[in-house]
């Protein structure tokens, strides 16, 4: 990542961290740290903006365009994740749908 250190906004970085620049600070098109710098354990992508992070230390990143945070930070988790990229299973159970939420949701995610 070094080498290419012009591609990446490190801005979030911690200011002791080898990689922090604040030269690419909210410039489009530049790749973000969703972690800043922590290391990252297992990453599961099911689709564009539909992504679990596992950190080092076991935090949890959970993101789901289209699924109310609330549903997404009480009901999904990285294993879920898991289970619908792998064995193509859904990640929220028809009855845990309500009525407000669009094709976008997690329902549809393995299919």
């Amino acid at each position: 990542m070094a080498e290419d250190i012009g591609l990446y906004d490190t801005s979030n970085y911690p200011k002791d961290h080898m990689l922090y620049s604040d030269r690419n600070g909210k410039v489009l098109d530049k790749m973000k740290g969703e972690c800043q710098g922590r290391t990252i354990t297992e990453a599961i992508a099911i689709r564009p903006k539909m992504y679990s992070v596992l950190e080092e230390n076991q935090t949890n990143i959970r993101k789901a365009k289209g699924v109310k945070k609330n549903m997404v930070e009480k009901e999904v988790r990285h294993e879920r994740y898991k289970e619908a990229l792998f064995a193509k299973k859904a990640i929220l159970a028809q009855n845990e749908h309500s009525s407000q939420r669009g094709p976008r949701d997690l329902w549809h995610a393995c299919e």
